[in-house]
């Protein structure tokens, strides 16, 4: 779970760069590194399960806004079927 928190982070706060990129007309490409992290996150909720995530939205309050930025994030990376994470 910890890995899961930490990667959820990680890639919110990268989410938010390059989101706050292009407002200013910048084009940010995805690295491999956050590509291969968003991977990591995969695992790591599947790993959790559902169970899981309950606990941990109870206990973080991990917000909508930061579900839709991961959510954007996947679909920038090129993920074929991206998801609502914790959803």
């Amino acid at each position: 779970m910890i890995s899961y928190i930490e990667l959820h982070t990680e890639l919110v706060l990268a989410a938010e760069g390059i989101l706050i990129a292009h407002e200013h007309g910048e084009n940010t490409p995805i690295t491999d590194e956050v590509r291969e992290k968003l991977l990591l996150l995969h695992i790591a909720e599947k790993d959790i399960g559902k169970a899981g995530h309950l606990v941990l939205r109870t206990h973080l309050k991990f917000s909508r806004h930061e579900f839709w930025e991961l959510y954007m994030l996947e679909k920038e990376a090129g993920f074929r079927h991206p998801h609502a994470h914790g959803v």
